[in-house]
């Protein structure tokens, strides 16, 4: 299997529910750990995909794998990759190897999802 180079500091945020002082839950993104990954753009962004339109705004789509060294448990829950200020959201996540010595995540990020997810 060609992984190509693990030289992207991807970070990994899960979805963590804490509560304030009044006892009301509170939904964020934390960040969970920073890690090594080849990335790989499969799809350009286009207007092609999804929603031609949000709010009266083009709404691009891109997709892209990322590859990482082995299968940390983060990967089981509820999470999203940052890179370069962009939030990509898992699709699918795999393992590959005849070891499961790589993950792969299948992610999307659409234009409007980049600065604050």
């Amino acid at each position: 299997m060609n992984t190509g180079k693990l030289d992207r500091k991807v970070s990994v945020e899960t979805y963590t529910t804490t509560r304030d002082q009044y006892g009301q839950e509170l939904k964020t993104w934390t960040e969970d750990s920073s890690r090594w990954a080849s990335f790989e753009a499969r799809v350009s962004p286009s207007a092609a995909f999804g929603d031609t339109e949000v709010l009266g705004q083009p709404v691009m789509r891109s997709v892209a794998l990322f590859t990482f060294r082995n299968s940390p448990p983060v990967f089981t829950g509820e999470f999203r990759l940052v890179l370069g200020g962009n939030y990509w959201n898992p699709v699918q996540v795999a393992s590959q190897g005849t070891r499961g010595e790589w993950t792969v995540v299948v992610a999307e990020m659409f234009n409007n999802d980049s600065h604050g997810g």
